[in-house]
């Protein structure tokens, strides 16, 4: 099964305040995280497939590390095409690769994708990115 998610801004402790933006109604970020990750993985199944389509986590004042990262996406289940999007870091996508590792399918639990990802699924063609893409009215295509 393939999956899409993007957003996820794991650890991103100023969503738990009160703001007109994003609120999530948690008392700290690691109930936050945790959350998240509980709702992932009663869904997302070890041979899935996930796009995350940008905002794996936020680093104000640089945390959490890469290293608390990638700990905590080890907790997810399925392989992984990462797209980065405005708040993920390329320092994130080099640490991940440099630990990447291989499930028990054989594949590896993460796959890159700097700016996005062209997909086709049953005779669509879809192109996936963080950002909006301006098309203008074109038909059968949708943004």
């Amino acid at each position: 099964m393939n999956y899409f998610i993007a957003d996820t801004h794991f650890y991103h402790y100023q969503l738990l305040q009160p703001n007109n933006f994003a609120p999530r109604h948690f008392g700290n970020v690691d109930e936050m995280n945790q959350a998240m990750i509980d709702a992932w993985n009663s869904r997302v199944d070890e041979n899935d497939r996930v796009y995350h389509l940008g905002d794996i986590s936020m680093r104000p004042q640089n945390t959490p590390t890469d290293e608390e990262t990638y700990d905590m996406l080890r907790q997810l289940n399925g392989h992984m095409t990462l797209i980065k999007g405005n708040h993920d870091y390329r320092s994130l996508f080099k640490f991940l690769d440099k630990h990447n590792e291989t499930l028990s399918d054989g594949k590896k639990r993460f796959e890159f994708e700097d700016v996005g990802a062209l997909l086709k699924f049953d005779h669509h063609q879809l192109y996936c990115t963080h950002y909006p893409l301006l098309l203008g009215k074109v038909e059968k295509i949708i943004n």
